[in-house]
């Protein structure tokens, strides 16, 4: 997720409430139906073969281990960093914005302000949520990222 930090650029309320609920420490079980019903926000049940794994990556994510101090940190950092307008206009490098239409976490005209700002930036807005992109479609991204700086860099 990226905002450019500037006034308005906040998650849908049903994004804001599952994203500050406390996190249920106290067993497994309960971790992961918290975990599947925030996933089903944040992915809008877009995505029913990713949802069929989401019981294993909150397994995987409660065996690696939690740390709800350090979640409740970033978002405060990601909430009052302030805005990176004048940042994103220093960019250099060959820049792709993906952002979908239906992003429950940045509104799309933030997505598309990110692009406005950085020099020469492609933007490429897809139908979906991008927060919660489906896992068949990461090598078509990686494919995208690796055309646009190949034509960056004058490759073909």
């Amino acid at each position: 997720m990226g905002s450019s930090g500037e006034p308005g650029a906040l998650p849908t309320p049903a994004a804001m409430q599952v994203l500050t609920r406390r996190i249920l420490e106290d067993s497994l079980d309960a971790y992961a139906d918290r975990f599947v019903r925030t996933w089903k926000v944040l992915r809008g049940g877009s995505f029913p073969e990713d949802e069929a794994n989401d019981p294993q990556r909150a397994r995987v994510t409660w065996e690696r281990g939690l740390n709800a101090p350090g979640r409740a940190r970033q978002l405060a950092a990601i909430f009052g960093s302030g805005s990176r307008r004048e940042g994103l206009g220093r960019i250099r490098a060959p820049a792709l914005v993906i952002h979908g239409r239906e992003d429950p976490l940045v509104p799309v005209d933030h997505g598309m302000a990110h692009a406005s700002l950085i020099p020469g930036a492609r933007l490429l807005r897809e139908r979906t949520r991008e927060t919660s992109r489906p896992l068949k479609s990461l090598v078509f991204v990686s494919r995208l990222d690796l055309r646009h700086c190949s034509n960056a860099a004058g490759g073909t």
